[in-house]
């Protein structure tokens, strides 16, 4: 398909709004489904075999989900401008699952190595969560846009796509995470481990970088595009 074609046929639904919807309903979607089904897998097994045995399998079960969840996303977005959808499936499953990875492993070293520092110091307990979180999701969603963009034709200019994308999803996940703050959610609250608060703002706040790193994402290939 040429470059021109998703403007001169241009959906009844724009490409930002598909794209962002897209990457709600795989990526976050995917997300939240792997990691909650994996906890309750982790529940049921944990007591009949050892436990570095589940965790193994836990993290083995939400590195596949992530998977299945990125090749989902990046197949959709290659069907929507009309271009081969297993290579970009491809590419978005690698990108999600292994950066989420990554970022994950980065993310607990901080909590072990400076885990007393964070939930006892001088800094509130959200607020480092703010200040780890927000890089992360911003970080995901510009690489994963960037791993995509070859496969969907939209492979010039791929550090300023991944800035642009990044940049819109650390804000998403920024604007719900304080939203959430607000109607009080906060994270090492008392109570907090009841309400499984830093998970349920965790998810939320990933889907407002979901959301807003998908339009992104959108904007640039509609560019990109000629529109």
């Amino acid at each position: 398909m040429s470059s021109s074609t998703i403007v001169e046929n241009k959906p009844a639904v724009p490409l930002p709004v598909s794209v962002a919807l897209a990457s709600l309903l795989f990526l976050e979607g995917g997300l939240a489904l792997f990691f909650l089904s994996a906890a309750r897998l982790f529940e049921r097994i944990n007591p009949h075999i050892p436990q570095a045995a589940g965790v193994v399998l836990g993290i083995a079960f939400i590195v596949g989900g992530l998977f299945v969840s990125g090749a989902l996303w990046g197949g959709s977005l290659a069907r929507l401008i009309g271009e081969p959808s297993k290579p970009a499936a491809r590419a978005g499953g690698l990108a999600f699952a292994g950066y989420t990875l990554l970022a994950g492993v980065l993310l607990e070293l901080v909590f072990v190595s400076l885990g007393n520092f964070l939930f006892n110091g001088p800094i509130p307990v959200h607020v480092a969560f703010t200040i780890l979180f927000v890089p992360s999701a911003g970080l995901i969603a510009g690489l994963c846009a960037r791993a995509v963009a070859g496969p969907l034709g939209r492979g010039e200019g791929n550090t300023r796509l991944a800035r642009a994308v990044g940049l819109a999803g650390a804000a998403g996940f920024l604007a719900v995470n304080l939203s959430m703050l607000a109607l009080g959610w906060r994270v090492g609250a008392p109570g907090a481990a009841e309400r499984m608060t830093m998970i349920t703002v965790l998810l939320t706040s990933n889907a407002g970088a979901a959301l807003a790193g998908g339009w992104a994402l959108g904007r640039e290939m509609t560019r990109r595009a000629g529109g």
